[in-house]
């Protein structure tokens, strides 16, 4: 009787894994219709093309999580790096910065990015506008002052250090608009898009919308967050100009980190 009931259990087991993988199956498979039917609402080849990229990481990642698969990182196995390659900020040689040639040198390979695609609301101020464009000194924005520390930094050594912009959809747009001030300016102000991948409902786990038009609501759609910088740099084309232009550093930090600069002291003599 006991061995009977342990198979009549794995039997069910097995059912239900069944009746699970197939539930699964047909999850993703009108997650893929309904991610392929906004694809096909865009009408612009170039556009089209970025979507369907979007849409194919979305679905990539979804499909992840459905499985259960994690990259939850084994916090065991990771130890600190040895003393000996440790350098200390204060050991590091110094740099003269009047020793021009050097430090541009240095900056000619230099990229200073910015992420930006957060809104002022998360600093309780009550606006929906990009976080960049509060204006935080003497009427100055975020924005101004990083433009304006670029500046210097270019007219002092002569050099040509781009300013890049990570917008997202929720910045994007009032952003571009007030950079057309900025037309004038010795810096290069350059931007691209962060990755935006649609909000899916709790019950059906299919996408809010069913046309790409609807991204000007912004509702429907969300950013991934600050790890896919580097996949839609890439994916945005922008990486490959950079390099070409014979940039080899891209100095990262968030667009209200105003004390995040380049250190001329140090920096040519780490790179």
């Amino acid at each position: 009787n006991e061995y009977k009931s342990y198979l009549s259990d794995m039997g069910r087991k097995e059912r239900d894994r069944t009746i699970s993988t197939a539930a699964e199956e047909e999850i993703l498979l009108h997650l893929r219709r309904d991610l392929n039917v906004i694809s096909d609402s865009v009408k612009n080849d170039d556009l089209k093309n970025k979507v369907e990229k979007e849409m194919a990481n979305f679905y990539r990642l979804f499909s992840k999580w459905r499985s259960g698969i994690s990259d939850e990182l084994n916090w065991e196995k990771i130890k600190p790096l040895p003393e000996s390659m440790l350098q200390g900020y204060s050991s590091l040689r110094k740099v003269d910065d009047e020793d021009t040639d050097a430090v541009s040198k240095f900056l000619d390979k230099l990229v200073v990015l910015k992420l930006n695609g957060g809104l002022g609301t998360g600093m309780g101020l009550g606006t929906v506008g990009p976080k960049s464009l509060i204006q935080v000194r003497d009427g100055a924005t975020f924005l101004d002052i990083t433009i304006q520390q670029i500046e210097s930094l270019n007219e002092r050594y002569d050099v040509d250090v781009p300013l890049v912009l990570m917008n997202s959809l929720n910045t994007d747009i009032e952003t571009k608009k007030a950079l057309n001030r900025y037309k004038g300016s010795n810096v290069q102000v350059l931007t691209y898009l962060q990755s935006y991948y649609p909000r899916v409902e709790r019950e059906t786990l299919l996408p809010f919308i069913s046309n790409y038009e609807d991204v000007q609501g912004n509702q429907g759609w969300y950013p991934p967050g600050h790890g896919d910088l580097y996949e839609s740099l890439y994916n945005s084309g922008l990486l490959e100009k950079l390099i070409e232009q014979g940039k080899e550093i891209i100095f990262i930090s968030n667009i209200d980190n105003l004390g995040a600069t380049v250190d001329l002291s140090k920096g040519s003599s780490r790179f």
